[in-house]
């Protein structure tokens, strides 16, 4: 007899596999629901579902926070999302009308998931890394966001970059890379730290950047930062 292997992602994900950024109990419960895939890394973001009932607190049980999404109850980044698997990740806006309240998606020293409230005016906008630029049809400029947005750009916005949107996807503003630029690191030994850009080193197959912050000067990949002013 031949057994055949299971092919492709399992939809159910045991919480004791579960990425260390969910930071959520392995041992309460078997299961937890497990992220669609193409915005994020799959270690850098959370369903839907686990922020509005893990993290909000709001339903008492899995089925009450589905219920609240599918309802929808739920915008991210200005738009109603029905799907309670919905990835969500760093600088995400997360706003319940009904409730009057917004929360602004980050992550903290020990990698984990975490977010803070925010104003209205506030939520109107999110600051998104560039990770790539290219061309297409009629050599129009395109950039993509570091989640998974793909926008029109402009000759003078560059790889590391990084641009404010507002909810319609449009760019108010542009970060450049730069000496002297504050940024925020998103992974490495130094995650969750904030500071402000000391210097970009050059190197044969990759950039370092040179950080300083309250506690001294650092160093990490240019790979792990986005420029936030």
């Amino acid at each position: 007899m031949v057994f055949m292997a299971r092919k492709g992602n399992k939809r159910h994900l045991k919480s004791l596999h579960s990425s260390n950024y969910y930071a959520i109990s392995k041992k309460h419960d078997k299961y937890t629901t497990k992220a669609k895939a193409g915005r994020f890394d799959k270690k850098s973001d959370i369903p839907l579902l686990l922020f509005i009932r893990e993290k909000l607190g709001l339903g008492t049980n899995r089925s009450e926070a589905i219920k609240i999404i599918k309802q929808g109850l739920v915008k991210v980044n200005n738009r109603q999302v029905l799907d309670f698997k919905f990835p969500v990740g760093l600088n995400d806006i997360v706003s319940i009308d009904k409730l009057g309240k917004n929360y602004r998606i980050s992550i903290d020293k020990k990698a984990h998931f975490a977010f803070t409230e925010i104003e209205k005016n506030a939520a109107a906008s999110r600051i998104c890394k560039v990770i790539r630029k290219y061309k297409v049809k009629n050599d129009t400029l395109m950039i993509s966001l570091h989640d998974g947005t793909n926008i029109k750009g402009t000759k003078e916005i560059k790889v590391n970059d990084s641009v404010v949107i507002d909810s319609n996807k449009k760019i108010n503003k542009l970060l450049p890379l730069k000496k002297g630029a504050k940024c925020f690191v998103m992974n490495g030994v130094h995650v969750g730290s904030t500071g402000e850009i000391d210097n970009i080193k050059e190197l044969q197959d990759k950039k370092q950047v040179i950080i300083k912050d309250n506690n001294g000067i650092f160093e990490t990949s240019l790979k792990n930062i986005i420029v936030i002013e």
